[in-house]
C-alpha cells in the first residue's frame, strides 16, 4: 500500500491520497451512568469520533480494495491499542465501517466509521 497521510481534522486543503482523517463530531452526557465518588460527581460522556479513509476523488474511479485495506489497518490499530488510550477514555465498540462514501467537504470518497468513546469527567464539589 502507498504511504498514507494522517490528518487530525476533516477540513484540510489539498488532501493527499490515500489518507485518514479523524474528528470528534459529537459528545453528550450519559446521566444514567453517573456516580458519586468521595463527594465528587463522575459523569460519563459519549464522544463520537468520525474516522475517514480517503482513497479517491468524487467523480473518479473508486478503489474499494484500497479503502478496505486502509480501514482494516485502522481497525487493527484500534484493537491493538484499545487499552492504551489516555486516562478516563474507553472505546465502547468498534463499529462496522461504511464503504463507497462521498464527502462533499473534501471532494473525496472512501470508507468511514463513527467510533463511540466514553470519557469519564470528574466534577469536583466545592
Amino acid at each position: 500500500m502507498a504511504t498514507v497521510t494522517h490528518y487530525d481534522t476533516h477540513n484540510v486543503a489539498n488532501l493527499a491520497l490515500p489518507s485518514t482523517s479523524v474528528e470528534a463530531v459529537a459528545q453528550s452526557q450519559i446521566l444514567s451512568d453517573s456516580v458519586n465518588w468521595s463527594g465528587d460527581s463522575l459523569i460519563n460522556h459519549a464522544v463520537t469520533i468520525n474516522i475517514r479513509c480517503h482513497t479517491g476523488y468524487i467523480g473518479g474511479e473508486p478503489d474499494p480494495t484500497q479503502a478496505t485495506e486502509l480501514m482494516d489497518e485502522v481497525i487493527y490499530r484500534l484493537k491493538t491499542n484499545i487499552n492504551n488510550l489516555a486516562d478516563n477514555y474507553r472505546i465502547m465498540e468498534i463499529p462496522v465501517p461504511a464503504f463507497n462514501v462521498e464527502w462533499d467537504d473534501s471532494g473525496t470518497t472512501g470508507a468511514e466509521m463513527n467510533l463511540i468513546v466514553h470519557k469519564v469527567v470528574d466534577y469536583v464539589q466545592v
